[in-house]
């Protein structure tokens, strides 16, 4: 008998890992028939998609009070969905404020419900665990360290592995990435990698422009790159600043390899840029109102991903209003030119992926999903 599956994800991120998921699954049983809210990735790995999931990134309390009527008419289409498909299995990727919600809704229909990739209860909103425990079957983790905390909590789960250790298993070389681009292959490169939401673009782009023509002031050889997300619509850039930054859309992989250094909004890109070994500073913006709330709450001193698996302060980080234009650009001309302060940092760059266990193990995840649907 065919089986459903619903997958939700709120973000890019997000799309990656359930695109990767169904196609692992339908290797293995092409008999599952899967659903999304989400867009083209998993259209293209297979799923139909029920909603699209443009508009949710909206981050703090009070930017998600201006989205109530939307965010409202959203929950109701999404328990619609859930009615009518009456899934076997509903897939939870990331986006826990949305997710947990789901999950509660699905648990009171006695629908399965496993969630991939752990809120960060490690560093706020410990609480959580809790409703995780009430109403999810099974959490599928992405980093070794988040195992012991459900096992004292009871929650059944899985370390599957992180997949951007199968991503970047074998980096391309930096004169691959190059030649790929088409750039110069002495001239030094910085990577800006602005975030996947367009609430981060809005906040750090302008910041970014002044950065940049301040580097560019300090040492007009550097030529940078903005990695544009396939989520966010064309980035104006000023023409005074269009013969030193460019931005290229779809090549973020490439766009790192080929960089010498990597200005990087914080999240799972800061995994990204750490496994691929490229130096980076770290920033960050979201509302004061919403800042002043969270530095009261959250449990870690390090908000980077990749700070936060290397247990260390690898990457600084410059966040709210320590991220200014000066500010970026004199760690950015630092990790272009001080070869001592770079060769310090690609030393704990190397020890990440050893912190992150062993690589993705699909199977794993596979397994957890079929004894779901089979119970």
């Amino acid at each position: 008998m065919t089986k459903k599956i619903i997958i939700f994800t709120g973000e890019h991120s997000g799309e990656r890992l359930g695109s990767d998921l169904i196609q692992a699954v339908n290797k293995n049983d092409p008999a599952i028939n899967f659903y999304a809210m989400g867009g083209d990735l998993l259209k293209s790995a297979g799923a139909k998609i029920i909603l699209p999931n443009n508009g949710l990134d909206i981050i703090g309390i009070f930017e998600v009070i201006k989205h109530i009527p939307k965010l409202i008419s959203l929950w109701k289409k999404i328990k619609k969905s859930i009615l009518d498909i009456k899934p076997d299995l509903i897939i939870l990727i990331d986006n826990p404020g949305l997710n947990l919600k789901i999950a509660k809704f699905a648990k009171a229909q006695n629908i399965k419900v496993l969630f991939y990739v752990s809120p960060q209860i490690w560093a706020w909103k410990a609480g959580r665990i809790k409703r995780i425990k009430r109403d999810i079957d099974h959490m599928a983790l992405l980093f070794p360290f988040e195992k012991n905390i459900y096992e004292k909590a009871g929650v059944a789960s899985t370390v599957v592995g992180h997949p951007m250790l199968n991503r970047f298993a074998d980096v391309t070389s930096k004169q691959e990435a190059r030649e790929t681009l088409g750039l110069d292959q002495d001239q030094p490169i910085l990577a800006i990698l602005p975030g996947s939401r367009a609430g981060e673009i809005n906040r750090l782009m302008p910041v970014i422009l002044e950065a940049a023509a301040l580097i560019h002031q300090a040492d007009p050889t550097i030529k940078m790159i903005i990695a544009q997300a396939n989520s966010i619509d064309a980035l104006e850039i000023p023409a005074e600043q269009k013969n030193y930054l460019s931005t290229i859309q779809n090549q973020t992989d490439n766009i790192v390899a080929a960089s010498n250094a990597v200005i990087c909004t914080s999240g799972t890109a800061t995994l990204e840029v750490a496994l691929a070994q490229r130096p980076l500073v770290i920033i960050y913006k979201i509302s004061e109102a919403t800042y002043q709330i969270a530095k009261r709450v959250i449990k870690t001193p390090l908000i980077g991903l990749c700070n936060v698996v290397a247990q260390q302060q690898v990457a600084k980080e410059l966040i709210q209003a320590e991220a200014s234009a000066k500010n970026i650009a004199c760690e950015a001309i630092k990790l272009l030119n001080d070869t001592e302060y770079r060769t310090q940092i690609e030393q704990k760059l190397s020890q990440i992926k050893a912190n992150l266990g062993s690589e993705h193990q699909p199977e794993k995840l596979i397994k957890a999903i079929q004894q779901l649907i089979e119970t």
